[in-house]
């Protein structure tokens, strides 16, 4: 099943919404009927979505812990009780999507205001665009440290330290994470790892005992092998080497094909929550498995069938319906429909703009980073105490949260000087550049039907501005019988 979160937001300042305890049931149901398993709820009481989301500590803890990537879609009761600000959504549903996540609502199957959706959706698109961008421009500006080798910032990881600028080995730390990867390598599981450590008395860089997000996230950092990441930006040869760049790279392919066998998506299924069984009405979901020889097939499946509920319903091939929901929306982008769409995102990005939180952002890290110098310099001195490394580690903590705060916000202004040519350039070449963003955008509903005598099959799509198209009929399935008796 798979692992999803609720975020449920309520105003005061609007009795006529629904209440907390009435989107719980809702989502909850939604989940149910969906295959889905609440693994956690994330609640906001009294607090409004516009411009003030660092008042939101759900909220705000939920992104947080999509980090550790423990769940894989947000759920909510209605979209705008993720975020009213519409640059916030944008940049707090690319973040998700960088870690795997979705965000869906369990009560809009049909957009109310389809212009406002296609808005949302084409910004979040853009701010990808623009936080590439952005990480290019880091990459660039990056050149001189690197020949320098400097430190650049951000959270020192568990047997590094930052010593007079530079990032080294950690004499009294750096064993323990060589033998974490020694470990690894020799084929210990990360179970019998964290059982190992937390017995002789091992601890975090927070100085808690190991847990398997704590150990997941030392195991993946590159900082033990000099580079320096900042979002899609890595630069390596930053860093005195901790761990040796094999060995590294032999622990990746392990943790990678242990997730394989724990059943890891390792692709998208771009029409879920989207396509829909003709038969039944059931939502068809992206699964996987193998046929004779080995041979890996990616197929939808009717949720009622898989739950053995009396749907006849036959697997689809993943490759076959997503590539004709993709042609067939392609063909709905005509000049004349992309100079139409980039009107009315105009028009409804000039509604309620947005004040920019960057002056204020970057004189707090300003005032951050000059006393983490201070106390990096009374360290450098000699008058090192817990206390002092505990308030460079909370410092360090503020630093990288308002570094990465500056950057949602450089997005979010981008996102408000847009122009109508760069929206156009952004249409022209979405299919290509980015066929998910394409059938989130523009694709409300997907049903596959079979024909009467059960020969052939057939789609409708229902787009987010003109509604039903008419039937379009899939070409034949050559893997059909294969797909049919997986199960």
């Amino acid at each position: 099943m798979k692992k999803v979160v609720l975020y449920m937001r309520y105003s005061s300042a609007n009795q006529t919404e629904q209440s907390i305890e009435g989107q719980d049931r809702v989502c909850t149901e939604y989940c149910a009927r969906n295959d889905m398993i609440i693994v956690e709820r994330y609640i906001d009481r009294a607090r409004s979505a516009s411009h003030d989301t660092a008042k939101r500590t759900e909220f705000l803890r939920m992104i947080d812990d999509a980090r550790k990537r423990q769940f894989e879609t947000v759920v909510v009761y209605k979209l705008d009780r993720f975020a009213r600000d519409r640059y916030d959504s944008a940049v707090y549903k690319r973040k998700l999507k960088e870690y795997g996540i979705k965000v869906i609502s369990a009560t809009e199957a049909l957009s109310d205001n389809p212009e406002g959706v296609i808005m949302e959706s084409l910004l979040e698109g853009m701010a990808e665009y623009y936080s590439k961008e952005l990480a290019q421009k880091v990459r660039r500006g990056l050149q001189e440290s690197v020949a320098k080798r400097k430190y650049l910032g951000g959270v020192t990881p568990l047997g590094l330290q930052n010593v007079d600028g530079k990032l080294v080995p950690d004499p009294a730390t750096a064993h323990i994470v060589v033998e974490a990867f020694e470990l690894a390598d020799k084929g210990w599981s990360a179970a019998r790892i964290i059982q190992h450590f937390n017995g002789l008395g091992y601890r975090t860089r927070k100085g808690k005992p190991f847990s398997r997000t704590s150990l997941r996230t030392m195991m993946h950092s590159k900082k033990y092998i000099g580079y320096y990441v900042w979002g899609d930006t890595e630069v390596p040869n930053i860093y005195e080497k901790l761990i040796d760049e094999d060995l590294f790279w032999r622990v990746q392919e392990k943790l990678k094909m242990n997730r394989k066998r724990k059943g890891a998506v390792d692709e998208p299924y771009i029409l879920t929550g989207k396509l829909f069984c003709g038969t039944c009405g059931s939502s068809m979901i992206g699964e996987s498995g193998k046929g004779k020889g080995g041979k890996v097939y990616r197929y939808y499946k009717c949720l009622q069938q898989k739950n053995h509920d009396g749907c006849s319903k036959k697997p689809v091939s993943k490759a076959l319906i997503e590539d004709a929901v993709i042609n067939i929306t392609k063909e709905q982008l005509t000049p004349e429909r992309i100079d139409y769409l980039a009107d009315i995102v105009l028009q409804e990005m000039q509604k309620n703009p947005v004040p920019s939180k960057l002056p204020a952002l970057k004189s707090q890290l300003s005032e951050v980073s000059q006393k983490l110098e201070n106390a990096t310099a009374a360290i450098l001195q000699g008058n090192s105490s817990a206390t002092l490394t505990k308030v460079m580690l909370d410092l360090e903590a503020q630093q990288a949260q308002l570094q990465e705060q500056i950057e949602d916000e450089a997005i979010k202004e981008k996102l408000q000087n847009i122009t109508k040519d760069m929206i156009i350039h952004y249409l022209q070449r979405i299919d290509q550049a980015d066929p998910e963003r394409l059938i989130e955008t523009f694709v409300e509903k997907v049903i596959l039907y079979d024909t009467e005598d059960g020969n052939s099959r057939q789609i409708r799509i229902i787009f987010r501005l003109d509604g039903e198209a008419g039937l379009v009929e899939l070409p034949e399935e050559c893997s059909g019988t294969a797909l049919h008796a997986l199960p």
